[in-house]
């Protein structure tokens, strides 16, 4: 029999799954590892764990406030220290916390220790001790009006040192005569001052130093008597003829001072050989050590470095001076002053935004009083060689001016001298220098000419002029005229600025009150080096302009104290003696010669004289 082989339907539907099953199974994959739907994968698939956020970069801490120590982008000689002069630094400060830990560790600047000897000396002095802030506005708004003095800032009444005292307690003689000229006033003071002074200049001039100086300083607060003092007190009264050697303290500058003949002249720098003279505050020895021991600041020195206007002390101790300086264009800082580590510093607080402002106006400021400082020093030349004022010894009617035209013929033709009215006139000086004779406003004009090297040579060169960058012929019409240098700044404002003081402001010097009352109001508009221009009557009835230049200003409110012009002979001179001699005059005007122009003149000349070698 043979079996049916056919499959029945289930049996092929068995088969078939069977089939399916096997084809998964070879296939590799299971029900696990099939790949799923995207959507399942994007919310299955594990994500790896997120690297940790990187570290905030931590936010840089602001600069430490500091100083920042203030070098001069220009080097202008005019502004160098003397070479004896101690060094200064100056500082640019963040803040006041920078400027405090700057100021830590200064040390005292001012003697202010006790005298031993005072403790046992039985002279009773008749100066009574004053502040040093008293004694300096006193001497700048009466003394300096009449007498030329050196602006320094005592920390109080300089005492007598123990030389002196331990010199009275020897001699009462000595204690009497010091205790009865000290005791009085006005003229009956110099009255004795200049009996003392006869008695004793030959005999014992180091009797005169012990009872008329201080500490070496020729203190005195009296006007009157500082004005006689100052006209009258030379170096040769208090020293003697074996002195051949002396020292002069002036401010922070010590000069070595040699005696020739009955004068003592200046052994080094720019003014060797001219004759010294002796000023209120001025401080001098026979030894530079006996000049040791600070008791007073020499404020306008701390000026100089950033060409300030002016320094106003509000704060004086023994180790520091606190106070404003003001830029010359106005902006005033917090600042101090004091001694660390044997070196004097400065220091403005000056946020640091505004610091490259500051100096950018500094480098412009520095070189406006450099060229200043320049014209200035020549008229200094001018004065140290006592040039003359043109007028003939012998007048015959109105002659000013004349002399100086018959000088230029004499001396083109080489000769030793020439002839006015009778009168004979050297062309040169003992030492060989043209000896010009010059009104006022030659003066003006020649200072400024002979900084920029235009100057008459000398005895055995060739006659003539040097070359310089500046030269006025051209410029003002009519150049020895007042009058013609106020037309040219007017016609000229790019070169010279000319400011016209009106009737209101001004005050004829009659009116003393008045007067000084408009000086002091000129602080913010006048700076050394301007030129001042008075004009009012004179004694013969008839209106006369006078010019001059202002020398020096106090340095703490920038009022004008010292003046320089050729009247009678080129001469630096107090408020009192320029104005005295027409005391209805009064200032009128300011002219000041445009130091950017001036600068430029000096740039193109040297540029010229480049090309022309």
């Amino acid at each position: 029999m043979i079996r049916n082989t056919t499959p029945t339907r289930h049996e092929v539907a068995w088969l078939l799954l069977g089939a399916l099953l096997w084809s998964v199974a070879s296939s590799g994959c299971t029900a696990d590892q099939r790949p799923e739907a995207p959507e399942q994968a994007q919310l299955k698939t594990p994500t790896t764990s997120p690297e940790p956020d990187p570290a905030p970069t931590p936010t840089p801490e602001p600069p430490r406030p500091s100083c920042h120590l203030f070098e001069p982008a220009d080097a202008w000689p005019e502004l160098a220290p003397e070479p004896t002069e101690p060094p200064l630094d100056v500082y640019l400060c963040d803040d006041t916390t920078a400027l405090g830990e700057l100021e830590e560790g200064r040390a005292p600047w001012l003697v202010d220790a006790p005298n031993p000897e005072a403790e046992i000396s039985p002279y009773d002095d008749p100066i009574a001790v004053r502040g040093g802030m008293a004694i300096y506005r006193h001497a700048m708004d009466e003394t300096v009006r009449v007498a030329r003095l050196t602006p320094l800032l005592f920390g109080k009444t300089p005492p007598l040192n123990e030389t002196q005292l331990r010199y009275f307690r020897e001699n009462p003689r000595a204690a009497r005569e010091a205790h009865a000229i000290w005791s009085e006033e006005g003229r009956s003071q110099w009255t004795k001052i200049r009996s003392l002074v006869g008695r004793y200049t030959k005999r014992d001039p180091a009797h005169l130093r012990r009872v008329l100086l201080r500490s070496g300083y020729l203190f005195v607060e009296e006007p009157f008597t500082a004005q006689m003092m100052f006209r009258r007190l030379r170096l040769d009264h208090l020293f003697s003829e074996e002195d051949t050697e002396i020292f002069l303290r002036r401010g922070a500058v010590t000069h070595r001072l040699e005696r020739r003949d009955d004068d003592y002249v200046y052994t080094e720098g720019p003014r060797k050989g001219v004759r010294a003279s002796l000023l209120v505050f001025d401080r001098v020895a026979t030894d530079p050590r006996e000049l040791s021991g600070e008791y007073a600041w020499d404020i306008d020195r701390l000026r100089r470095p950033l060409a300030l206007r002016s320094f106003a002390v509000q704060g004086l101790s023994a180790d520091r001076l606190t106070g404003q300086a003001s830029l010359r264009g106005g902006d005033t800082f917090k600042a101090t002053a004091f001694v660390k580590e044997e070196r004097t510093v400065l220091a403005l607080v000056v946020p640091p935004e505004r610091r490259q402002a500051v100096l950018d106006q500094v480098r412009v400021d520095r070189r406006d009083a450099a060229i200043m400082e320049g014209i200035l020093q020549s008229g200094e030349q001018m004065v140290d060689e006592r040039l003359r004022f043109d007028e003939p010894r012998t007048e015959e009617g109105q002659q000013d001016g004349l002399l100086r035209e018959v000088w230029k013929r004499a001396y083109s033709s080489k000769r030793r001298g020439y002839v006015v009215n009778g009168d004979y006139y050297p062309v040169y000086d003992r030492q060989g220098r043209p000896y010009v004779p010059q009104v006022c406003v030659d003066f003006i004009m020649d200072s400024p000419e002979r900084w920029s090297g235009r100057w008459w040579r000398p005895k055995g060169d060739e006659p003539g002029r040097t070359e310089g960058f500046l030269d006025f012929t051209d410029l003002v019409t009519h150049r020895r005229r007042v009058k013609a240098l106020l037309e040219f700044a007017r016609e000229h404002p790019d070169k010279a600025d000319l400011l016209h003081f009106d009737e209101g402001r001004r005050a004829p010097y009659r009116d003393k009150e008045g007067f000084y009352a408009m000086v002091s109001g000129m602080r913010g508009e006048v700076f050394e080096g301007d030129v001042l221009v008075i004009y009012g009557l004179r004694d013969d009835g008839r209106n006369h302009y006078h010019s001059f230049y202002v020398h020096t200003t106090d340095p703490m409110s920038n009022t004008p104290i010292l003046l320089m012009a050729n009247a009678g002979m080129a001469r630096l001179q107090v408020w009192h003696d320029v104005m005295k001699s027409a005391p209805r005059r009064a200032i009128h005007y300011r002219l000041r010669f445009r130091p950017d122009w001036i600068d430029k003149q000096r740039e193109a000349f040297e540029v010229e004289r480049a090309e022309a070698r």
